[in-house]
């Protein structure tokens, strides 16, 4: 078809490359067919985009295991989280062979790595795809279908990266309750006690406002996004620009599913940011939860009755394990049901969509079907660099944590290192002297 097809309208016809939203919207008998884009829904970037998001959602989730196996009775606040602690991670991650073995903390060091990388690339990936998606919008070169695509593909990249920061938090901030910064502070005395510790924290300040400049960016275009497909014909005209749908009247179930996203949206990342930011989140802790939640960190205040009842909601809300299943599993699984969905239609087919569209678009494997899933081995290739120079025996290392190897960043050598343990003497290796 392309842009030499004749699109009929009422006493005129026009070319695919004249048509105008706002000009033949009303005077004519179809928008243009779809034509495929498989830079944005082709079956490489599909497949970059959900592999990447259920690794990030797992790696998650065994990270923040191995770390909440960790935690003790007295500073598990919340019920379900206290619950599910005792019957599912500390069985898990905290038996009498792995305690021996000391594979605990290098396994939780190279998940740690891995899930810090995917997270950035998941936000990273999100912000390039809904930039992209918004500028051909602007420029009236995407249709209504590769919209919906790009929409998916945020929210996807978007719940999957709300998700790692709550184990890198975690991680990276520890427990800000006034008990555990107490314990700390004493811990890090020769470090400058309290201080040591406020400029730990504070001086995280540079990541911090990056990462909350990028996640307003992320949530801006979101909202933007979910709004435009808020039209009421959005879902049956597929094949149209989406520009289309600008000033367009909103109703029906894509405004009903955009107000929930957008109120989803607006809590996520409100509730991250807010936990960001260590003054304030210290502010609550020490201030406000004990009034209006709990009393546990003040014992010696009892709580009233309507105190009591705010509990049981708010535990359901800041329930870690709870906002995995949601946040994390539940909208994975919703989010690959839409994509899916929204391919189904174009599978179909029907009178107004291009001859072989569906073939077109996904075998057709160009620069940019193929670089995405070339770059998501990446961060596979840096957790196994990872985890196989921390199983390095302590005599491969010098002083400074380095590795007395010739090519000590080399995954291969590194494992080698820690399979046949090494000496430092042997500067020069060869697959030889590992046979000898």
């Amino acid at each position: 078809m392309g842009d030499g097809e004749i699109i009929r309208c009422y006493g005129f016809n026009i070319t695919a490359a004249e048509y105008n939203c706002a000009e033949h919207w009303h005077v004519c008998y179809r928008c243009p067919t779809l034509e495929p884009d498989p830079d944005i829904a082709g079956i490489g970037v599909t497949i970059a985009f959900l592999l990447s998001s259920f690794s990030t959602l797992v790696g998650s989730l065994l990270h923040l295991l191995i770390l909440r196996s960790r935690v003790r009775d007295r500073e598990s606040y919340n019920p379900i989280d206290r619950y599910l602690r005792r019957r599912v991670a500390v069985p898990l991650f905290r038996q009498p062979r792995c305690k021996e073995q000391g594979g605990g903390g290098k396994v939780e060091e190279a998940l740690f790595q891995f899930v810090q990388s995917m997270s950035d690339a998941q936000l990273a990936s999100g912000l390039g795809v809904l930039l992209a998606g918004i500028i051909k919008l602007r420029h009236d070169t995407i249709s209504i279908y590769h919209f919906s695509v790009v929409t998916n593909f945020g929210w996807l990249s978007s719940n999957v990266h709300l998700l790692s920061l709550l184990s890198i938090r975690t991680r990276v901030f520890g427990s800000l309750k006034r008990a555990e910064r107490v314990e700390y502070a004493r811990a890090t005395a020769g470090r400058g006690g309290v201080l040591g510790w406020a400029g730990r924290a504070f001086g995280l300040w540079g990541d911090v406002m990056v990462r909350s400049a990028l996640m307003v960016g992320m949530v801006g275009m979101l909202l933007y996004c979910s709004w435009v497909g808020a039209w009421k014909e959005w879902n049956s005209q597929y094949e149209c620009p989406a520009r289309c749908a600008l000033g367009r009247p909103k109703g029906g179930g894509p405004l009903a599913w955009a107000i929930a996203s957008m109120i989803l949206a607006v809590w996520g990342y409100g509730s991250h940011l807010f936990l960001l930011c260590i003054p304030l989140q210290v502010l609550w802790l020490d201030r406000f939860r004990s009034r209006f939640i709990d009393n546990k960190t003040e014992p010696d205040h009892p709580m009233k009755g309507w105190q009591k009842l705010a509990r049981v909601p708010w535990y359901f809300l800041g329930s870690e394990a709870l906002q995995w299943i949601t946040d994390g599993l539940v909208w994975f699984v919703w989010g690959c049901y839409w994509i899916g969905s929204d391919m189904r239609e174009v599978r179909k087919g029907g009178s107004s969509w291009a001859p072989g569209v569906w073939e077109e678009e996904f075998n057709i494997l160009g620069f940019g079907q193929l670089v995405p899933i070339m770059l998501f081995i990446l961060p596979f290739w840096q957790v196994l660099s990872s985890y196989c120079y921390l199983i390095q025996p302590p005599d491969v290392r010098n002083a400074h944590g380095e590795i007395l190897l010739p090519m000590r960043s080399s995954f291969l050598s590194s494992c080698w290192a820690g399979r046949f343990q090494i000496l430092p003497k042997y500067q020069i290796l060869s697959f030889k002297r590992l046979i000898e």
